[in-house]
């Protein structure tokens, strides 16, 4: 469904901002998407997929790379956990794999590190415009308090402060920044400032 100036329909905020992000699709019809099965295209509550769990990078050194996600952005560390031989080959499929891996609580995910202790590979280019590159985006109160803080950490910035100019994020502040690794976060105001 398209929003139109002739539509009157009363819409929350956050079917507003879903109708941004997915072509005039409301939250409800968002999360009742249309999908393929073997007998054709069915809608319904059978998805198998219900949310992002959490984001994953992988690391150098975890314990750098722990000082730096809860030290210098401010996120809760959950644990710091071993594992073992047998399990990291089984789920990662590659031979010889040993993980440590940290977990850090967001209030609607959670962000993953890991450490290949053993069985390492090696490091690669994350710029965004690579294919495979990925990135988280976290949403930031006070965003330029936090831009000033990153500098003084001496936190690297991809590009520009840039103000979205449509959509879903339209006059909200947005920057890229790299965590030690070279790994991509986007930050992203929470309020419209510009």
């Amino acid at each position: 469904m398209v929003v139109s100036s002739g539509d009157h329909r009363r819409r929350s905020s956050g079917d507003i901002f879903y109708a941004a992000l997915f072509g005039g699709l409301t939250r409800q019809e968002r999360e009742k998407p249309e999908r393929t099965t073997g007998t054709g295209v069915e809608k319904g509550d059978d998805r198998m997929i219900t949310s992002l769990h959490h984001a994953s990078f992988t690391v150098e050194d975890l314990d750098r790379s722990v000082v730096f996600y809860r030290d210098v952005l401010g996120l809760t560390l959950s644990g710091v956990f071993e594992r073992d031989g047998g399990y990291s080959e089984r789920i990662t499929g590659i031979r010889g794999a040993k993980l440590r891996v940290a977990f850090f609580a967001l209030p609607n995910s959670a962000l993953e590190l890991v450490e290949y202790t053993e069985g390492k590979g090696v490091a690669i280019d994350t710029t965004t415009n690579n294919v495979g590159s990925a990135h988280v985006c976290f949403t930031v109160d006070r965003f330029n308090e936090f831009a000033e803080h990153l500098r003084r950490h001496g936190v690297r910035f991809a590009g520009e402060i840039c103000v979205g100019p449509s959509g879903a994020n339209k006059g909200k502040k947005l920057v890229y920044i790299k965590d030690p690794d070279g790994n991509t976060m986007e930050l992203l105001s929470t309020e419209v400032l510009a």
